[in-house]
């Protein structure tokens, strides 16, 4: 298990997001993040010129969208898709790409 923050971008004023803030200050990964197969890219259309990476959280999900950053060993990734399970066991996985 790996911990992990998340920012997200508050709602635009005037048409203007600001910087993104902390949302969750301490989240537990089930794994640490690793890249996703070419296969398993293919498979769910993940379509990107950026490489795609995977991690997932077992248990009641925490409040993460897609588009928020999440952190964790000093790397960031953006959210870009989360797939939520509930049987047999509650997990959530997502899918996110290095921020740059």
């Amino acid at each position: 298990m790996t911990t992990a923050s998340t920012k997200r971008n508050p709602a635009a004023v005037n048409g203007v997001v600001g910087v993104a803030v902390t949302k969750l200050a301490s989240v537990t990964l089930s794994f640490t993040p690793f890249p996703v197969s070419p296969e398993t890219a293919e498979k769910y259309k993940l379509e990107s010129p950026r490489k795609t990476y995977v991690t997932g959280i077992f248990g009641t999900p925490p409040d993460i969208e897609e588009g928020d950053i999440l952190t964790t060993n000093s790397v960031s990734y953006v959210i870009r898709a989360l797939m939520k399970v509930t049987a047999p066991v509650p997990y959530t996985k997502i899918y996110m790409e290095l921020v740059r």
